[in-house]
């Protein structure tokens, strides 16, 4: 089974108004399992309505399909005291799993945002992941920072390190191990060629997990390029769903 730690609910209708139903029929065409979501509306809302109008969203398609989606709580830094707020509603005091996307380009902020660390702080007094979009240099090298701020708290980068970067961030991954980092592959790994084998060498299996970025991207190829890999299954199966399902399993128990 393949366990998706990145995927959205397109509430906001920015990217073909996908429905849950049509992300499950997607996730079965390609033997995804589960999928952790977050909410379009969430990851782009610049007040605290719209900051919970789409964790509301994400919270009611759980409640529906809770043997399928998991929750990803939206935050923005700029909006410090709103985002505590979610996280301590959804997953605190919730089913939620992993804090983001959180993405600095859509959000507008970057790693000196006041408002980040009490985000970062609260997430690790819980023992809940972190995932942060990276697709340039300066992401992957803040990412990166943030890691040593924080060795507590655990982090995913999103994308590789970017999909138009991987020349660059690959290595710098590879030369700067963080032991409370994970990759995810989503997007990335579908197009390029080697730039995972090389990740998984240096780091090893342990350190990636499986993620997709839907309604964006298609989960087929991705797990075709993970089925592909010169690794044995239970290799194969830790990149799938198992570092995943370890990450979050602080947070559920």
């Amino acid at each position: 089974m393949y366990y998706d730690c990145h995927s959205h609910l397109d509430d906001e209708n920015r990217y073909g108004g996908w429905s849950p139903e049509e992300l499950l029929w997607k996730m079965d065409s390609a033997g995804v399992g589960r999928a952790v979501i977050s909410s379009v509306k969430g990851l782009s809302a610049g007040n605290p309505d719209d900051l919970a109008r789409g964790n509301e969203a994400v919270s009611k398609v759980v409640q529906h399909y809770p043997d399928r989606f998991e929750g990803g709580v939206c935050v923005n830094p700029k909006l410090p005291e709103a985002s505590l707020r979610e996280i301590k509603n959804y997953v605190v005091q919730g089913p939620f799993v992993l804090v983001g996307e959180m993405c600095q380009y859509i959000q507008g902020w970057d790693a000196k945002e006041p408002g980040l660390g009490a985000i970062i702080e609260l997430a690790q007094a819980h023992n809940v992941p972190i995932l942060i979009h990276s697709s340039t240099e300066t992401h992957a090298v803040e990412i990166l920072d943030l890691c040593t701020a924080y060795p507590g708290a655990r982090f995913i980068m999103a994308h590789m390190g970017g999909m138009n970067y991987l020349h660059e961030n690959i290595p710098r991954l590879i030369a700067n191990r963080r032991n409370n980092l994970w990759i995810d592959i989503s997007g990335a790994c579908a197009f390029f060629t080697f730039y995972l084998e090389r990740l998984i060498e240096n780091l090893g299996t342990d350190r990636i997990v499986f993620g997709v970025d839907m309604p964006l991207i298609e989960p087929a190829p991705l797990v075709t390029r993970i089925e592909n890999l010169r690794l044995s299954r239970q290799e194969k199966d830790r990149i799938a769903a198992g570092n995943l399902a370890d990450l979050v399993t602080g947070k559920k128990g």
